[in-house]
């Protein structure tokens, strides 16, 4: 397996209003059907960490270096990687459609939070105390935002206002912070679209 980036990481692929989500949306058809797999090799959580801004450049590059060094540790961090995306989508996606949290994905979920905060340090920037990430090169870096994110959206965050894109091949989810909770696409721009342009080709078929 390669450790090499395969994609581009656009707006669109942030639309999720939470650091979490946006990971759950790296594959499509998660609940649905699996048509789009996003993260293929190593280099793509590499690449989709520094385009989510949880990933400085120089340690993106001092990781793939590690990763092209060592084949097999690359794959297993992705392996836990996308165990990670799915017991995490598994937990949301129960709160979304009304059910109690699920025990199953929390071990994993947990695991992946300890192991992250453990890197986890208040330092002094400028007179003020910020969180900081210890840059360190552990090939499971690009998760440990994520595992604190997944944390924090389901102790406290608004889990309630999460909906599942209605476009029948995307199955991506996100937070609707609409007034009167009308999202129904996970971008506008992007599936929103689509369904508009099929109406419209409907409606001519149909005259």
């Amino acid at each position: 397996m390669g450790v090499d980036a395969t994609r581009v990481w656009d707006s669109s692929s942030f639309c999720g209003g939470d650091l979490a989500v946006d990971f759950v949306n790296t594959v499509s058809g998660v609940g649905i059907r699996r048509v789009r797999e996003r993260l293929e090799v190593y280099g793509d959580l590499l690449g989709w960490a520094v385009a989510a801004g949880t990933l400085e450049p120089d340690l993106r590059d001092a990781l793939a270096a590690q990763a092209a060094g060592d084949a097999a540790a690359a794959a297993a961090a992705l392996a836990r990687a996308l165990s990670f995306r799915e017991a995490v989508f598994a937990a949301l996606d129960t709160i979304r459609a009304g059910g109690a949290v699920p025990a199953g994905p929390l071990p994993l979920i947990n695991d992946m939070l300890t192991d992250a905060l453990a890197h986890r340090r208040l330092i002094d920037r400028g007179g003020r105390v910020v969180w900081h990430w210890l840059p360190e090169p552990s090939l499971d870096r690009p998760l440990w935002p994520v595992a604190q994110a997944a944390a924090a959206l389901l102790t406290d965050g608004p889990v309630g206002r999460l909906r599942m894109c209605e476009a029948a091949d995307c199955g991506w989810v996100s937070l609707d912070t609409t007034k009167n909770r009308s999202r129904r696409w996970c971008d506008m721009a992007v599936c929103g679209n689509r369904a508009k342009a099929a109406r419209h080709y409907r409606r001519r078929r149909s005259r």
